[in-house]
């Protein structure tokens, strides 16, 4: 006769929803017995010739008491709770999302979980102490934001490509002399997107224009300033217009 019966669960915890679990009833005796009774939160099953029962595909619905009996002698019963651990996100953002600069993100994000999750963020592959901020965007708030959400062994990510556009302002206008001292460099740095379209009012060389790079845009020339000038830099794109400028001299 059988003095000891057990329920056991494979896998151990922790259990993750969408995962298969088997039950298995290990009871002693003399021949041990070869038939169960497996109670599933109410539903029972009766197993003839095994001692396991198999739950394919598991649900947070399935949390809850399970229990395994002896057919002949149901009092003979071993119990085990059964916690289904689930993480379900959900970002309310548009996979690109178009934003005026000083405008608000408005990010909306659900997330539903069976115990208390870690989420981080990320911005071009680089981790971010904290969620994107929702109002007062700048240019160099455009880029690629990725969150992902951990608990356990459970792991789920969301994605969104932000682009802030506006009217270009330029920030800095900078006179240097080159290295002959013949020339004069000027360089025009300006905010901006879509990226604007840069002009001087005198003949220069362009040196260099840097990659337009999170709605900044570095334009140098070389000009050889024959008397005083005025020079003015103008930037500008379907938002707007934004001229500077700067006295050169035609002293060395």
């Amino acid at each position: 006769f059988t003095e000891n019966i057990v329920l056991k669960v494979d896998p151990k915890d922790p259990v993750v929803e969408g995962s298969n679990v088997t039950l298995m009833c290990v009871a002693d005796g003399n021949p041990p017995p070869t038939s169960f009774n497996f109670d599933l939160k109410g539903e029972l099953v009766k197993v003839k010739n095994a001692n396991t029962y198999t739950i394919t595909n598991i649900s947070r619905n399935n949390s809850g008491e399970y229990k395994c009996s002896l057919p002949d002698n149901p009092s003979m019963e071993a119990t085990m709770n059964i916690t289904v651990n689930f993480l379900d996100i959900k970002l309310y953002l548009n996979k690109t999302v178009i934003r005026r600069a000083g405008g608000s993100l408005n990010l909306s994000l659900d997330i539903d979980s069976s115990a208390k999750p870690t989420v981080s963020w990320t911005k071009g592959g680089v981790k971010m102490n904290k969620e994107p901020k929702n109002t007062e965007l700048t240019y160099s708030d455009a880029g690629f934001y990725e969150l992902e959400v951990t608990m356990g062994p459970l792991r789920r990510k969301a994605s969104f490509h932000l682009i802030v556009e506006g009217a270009p302002v330029i920030r800095n206008l900078l006179k240097q002399h080159d290295r002959d001292g013949h020339h004069k460099v000027l360089i025009c740095e300006a905010e901006g997107s879509p990226k604007p379209a840069v002009s001087w009012n005198i003949n220069g060389t362009l040196i260099d224009e840097k990659s337009f790079d999170n709605g900044t845009i570095t334009h140098k020339i070389a000009v050889v300033p024959s008397a005083n000038l005025s020079v003015t830099c103008t930037v500008s794109n379907s938002f707007g217009i934004d001229t500077r400028v700067i006295n050169v001299s035609s002293r060395k």
